[in-house]
């Protein structure tokens, strides 16, 4: 013979404590969906601004090469690498624009475009003899990603034109 102890509504204790702790439960569960969906916001927020650098670097190291089609043929000939920054500007600018990829459109601005040379030593066994190149065209992409927190985030990449 069992005994039961009743409350004063004629539910078994036992059930009682059972009902008791699914309510417990849910609101436990309610209280920590309201804590984590804030950090799961963040944290998602966080995963699509680094996707957006991660794409960010690879367009620009993707479109950086083009200046070589810059590259000034008659000093060329002469063995020597020019860019000619007019053609360079134009050519990196338009195809900036034209290929940016729709997720970093409105984001991505193509801040400067730097045509610089660095000096090379002369070498006497060079297989080019005194039409060796004396400097090696570099250029170097600047592009801003604006963030949407408000900052920005400044990119930078650089190809140098080997001539040999």
């Amino acid at each position: 013979m069992a005994l039961q102890i009743r409350s004063d509504t004629g539910v078994s204790h036992v059930q009682n404590n059972r009902l008791g702790s699914i309510g417990t439960g849910l609101v436990l569960i309610f209280c920590l969906v309201l804590v984590l969906v804030p950090f799961g916001v963040q944290l998602f927020n966080a995963l699509f601004e680094w996707c957006l650098v991660q794409r960010s670097h690879h367009y620009v190291q993707q479109i950086l090469p083009a200046v070589e089609q810059a590259v000034d043929l008659s000093s060329l000939s002469s063995g020597q690498a020019r860019i000619s920054p007019l053609t360079a500007r134009r050519l990196i600018g338009q195809l900036f624009e034209a290929h940016l990829p729709s997720m970093l459109r409105g984001r991505l601005y193509m801040e400067s475009l730097i045509l610089d040379e660095r000096i090379l030593s002369f070498d006497p066994d060079h297989w080019m003899g005194d039409r060796q190149p004396s400097y090696q065209p570099i250029a170097i992409l600047e592009a801003r990603l604006d963030r949407a927190s408000g900052g920005h985030i400044l990119i930078t990449h650089a190809v140098e034109i080997l001539i040999d």
